[in-house]
């Protein structure tokens, strides 16, 4: 369990640092499991890239768009399904990041049995639903980490970490995990 968070978060930091080098002028718009490539996954660090840039927008500090609902639902963050809203910002990435990170660490798709996209765009957008997290122990998800996935679907999306700052806080949790088995053995040689 321990290798797998550890490979999760592994993809979930290379994920983040892709977005940290691609929103300083580009918004992905529509990130899910589909669109994230791994080779090598039985690796302790495969290569992780984005792909399918076909909604891609360039960004001009915050960009118009006239398709905010241009995406994936499952994953679109709630700015995307206000149609009134035609300003979506990196930060809907950030979202859809936090739902990828969901659905790895549950091995669930989001939103499974709702195959309506508007019911997920009123469960999102409308009633602030957020995914569950709860099911999840804390040796799948410990608290940090289930912290920073709330932080990604905050409903205000200037309240979301920008993707360099996610990285770096993933990170720290990977090394939180990475360390914890040499403390349970060096707890265990006290004894």
């Amino acid at each position: 369990l321990l290798n797998v968070l550890s490979q999760v978060l592994h993809i979930a930091i290379s994920v983040a640092a892709a977005l940290a080098y691609l929103h300083p002028t580009i918004i992905h718009r529509d990130l899910k499991p589909a669109n994230v490539l791994i080779n090598d996954p039985q690796s302790d660090r495969p290569v992780v890239k984005l792909t399918d840039f076909g909604l891609a927008r360039l960004r001009v500090t915050v960009m118009p768009t006239e398709h905010p609902d241009a995406g994936t639902p499952a994953y679109m963050a709630p700015e995307c399904f206000d149609l009134e809203n035609n300003i979506v910002t990196h930060k809907a990435d950030i979202f859809s990041l936090g739902v990828l990170l969901w659905e790895m660490l549950t091995c669930k798709r989001p939103w499974q049995g709702l195959v309506n996209p508007l019911a997920v765009a009123l469960m999102v957008a409308y009633n602030g639903e957020r995914l569950t997290l709860s099911d999840l122990g804390e040796d799948r998800c410990p608290p940090k980490l289930a912290r920073l996935i709330e932080a990604c679907w905050e409903r205000d999306p200037a309240r979301r970490p920008a993707a360099a700052e996610l990285a770096k806080h993933l990170a720290l949790v990977q090394q939180q995990v990475q360390l914890q088995p040499l403390r349970q053995l060096s707890s265990m040689s006290d004894q």
